[in-house]
């Protein structure tokens, strides 16, 4: 019970599935960000800034509202709003690049498939129970 003496409302399953999924793509940024500052040092110093706008701070940001979405904070379901859009710019991004190796159709389907999940978790969190949960 909470201090108005209420039961406090179970977190519905979709914000589970979205935290963990958030934290996971996020893991997956920082991962691969790990992954390039060690396979290419020499190249890190002069694209530090890219390095960190295009892989840190987003997994950064998708850790941190995972948590919030978590943890029934207000701000990360704005903060998935937000997120959803940096994917769709990625996505323009991946496509708009052309697909020359195999890696490249593997980034843009992993890219088209966070974005579709995330276009479900637009729909999912827009649902009355679910921010009403978030109030």
């Amino acid at each position: 019970m909470n201090s108005e003496g209420r039961q406090p409302a179970s977190r519905p399953s979709g914000v589970t599935v979205l935290g963990v999924l958030l934290l996971v793509i996020g893991g997956a940024f920082l991962a691969n960000c790990a992954r390039v500052a060690i396979m290419m040092p020499a190249q890190l110093p002069g694209n530090i800034g890219i390095f960190m706008v295009a892989g840190v701070l987003p997994g950064l940001w998708a850790s941190a509202t995972g948590v919030g979405m978590l943890r029934a904070r207000s701000w990360a379901r704005a903060s998935f709003f937000a997120l959803v859009a940096l994917c769709f710019v990625m996505v323009a991004g991946a496509i708009s690049r052309g697909f020359e190796t195999r890696a490249d159709y593997a980034r843009a389907g992993a890219l088209t498939a966070v974005f579709l999940c995330m276009v479900w978790g637009v729909w999912y969190l827009m649902c009355e129970h679910v921010r009403a949960w978030f109030r």
